[in-house]
């Protein structure tokens, strides 16, 4: 009998002693997966403190915008240095989408330098684009397309005009990605002499860029004209894009054209031909939308060439 007692006290202590251990345990890894969530959730804060993080309502979406100041893109007083401004914003719409409004921050604004230049130019930023979790611009003047990362813009791929086969640089004046492609495209018009005189088509390709940086060159000469014919336009009259974006919720794209008019390009009066409509291009389906022309400036509708 005693000895059943002093096995059964035995197996008691053992227990208590289990328990006691099993509790110290459980408590370490409590409080390890606290540490952890703890030094998580503050990870995530501060990564939300960085530029392009913010805490936006719905209907508002972060607005980054560059410039392409031509000529005065040359540094005040760095030799052989050209820059562009690039600054963040909010942009928000109001619930029926009928007004939107941008609140710029001005702690955001930096400059972006190069010292690669074209016939003395450089740093002409027309775009902005995110591809492959990259922010890209092109340089109209030197056919460069950077890569912009912490301030500062890398070169990253170098883009010929034309069918590839110039040595000039790509004048590019919009990008879209489309298909996991980055698509790049100029001024969508022939180019010619201030006075309108043919020279080439060359503004009339488009550069569709992999991954890897890999450059395709199309030809796009009937896809413009089909654009311009759509408004009745044909040549000598010219349509100027500088903006094009494909849309993966609609499949096709949209252009809103720069300039638009039935009368011969002349750079003189260019200024005052600007374009009042959006196209929607499916395959080779063209819709036209004419925008509202009253809620335009007056100098930036050509009355004489008015669609």
């Amino acid at each position: 009998m005693a000895g059943r007692d002093e096995q059964w006290s035995d197996s008691r202590a053992k227990g208590r002693k289990d328990e006691a251990a099993w509790s110290t345990g459980s408590l370490l890894a409590v409080a390890a997966l606290t540490s952890i969530l703890c030094a998580a959730f503050a990870s995530l804060t501060l990564s939300m403190r960085r530029p392009g993080c913010y805490r936006r309502p719905y209907n508002s979406t972060l607005l980054v915008v560059v410039t392409d100041l031509d000529k005065n893109s040359l540094h005040s007083t760095k030799k052989y240095h050209w820059q562009s401004y690039m600054k963040e914003g909010v942009l928000t719409l109001n619930n029926d989408y009928t007004h939107a409004s941008v609140l710029w921050d001005d702690k955001t604004e930096i400059s972006l330098y190069s010292t690669f230049a074209a016939g003395g130019r450089s740093m002409e930023l027309s775009d902005l684009v995110v591809f492959d979790g990259r922010l890209l611009s092109v340089d109209d003047r030197t056919g460069i397309l950077y890569r912009i990362e912490q301030g500062v813009a890398y070169p990253w791929v170098y883009v010929s005009d034309g069918d590839g086969s110039t040595a000039k640089g790509f004048k590019g004046e919009w990008m879209t990605v489309k298909d996991d492609d980055l698509w790049v495209g100029g001024l969508g018009k022939e180019w010619t002499t201030t006075e309108g005189v043919f020279v080439n088509f060359n503004p009339m390709w488009v550069k569709r860029v992999t991954r890897e940086g890999t450059v395709e060159h199309i030809n796009w000469i009937d896809e413009y004209k089909k654009l311009r014919s759509a408004l009745g336009i044909e040549w000598p009259g010219y349509m100027i894009h500088e903006s094009a974006q494909w849309s993966t919720v609609y499949r096709k794209w949209f252009f809103l054209p720069r300039r638009a008019s039935k009368l011969t390009y002349t750079e003189a009066e260019d200024e005052e031909r600007g374009g009042a409509a959006c196209l929607h291009k499916l395959d080779i389906i063209l819709s036209v939308h004419l925008l509202d022309e009253s809620q335009l400036e007056p100098a930036a509708v050509d009355k004489d060439a008015r669609i």
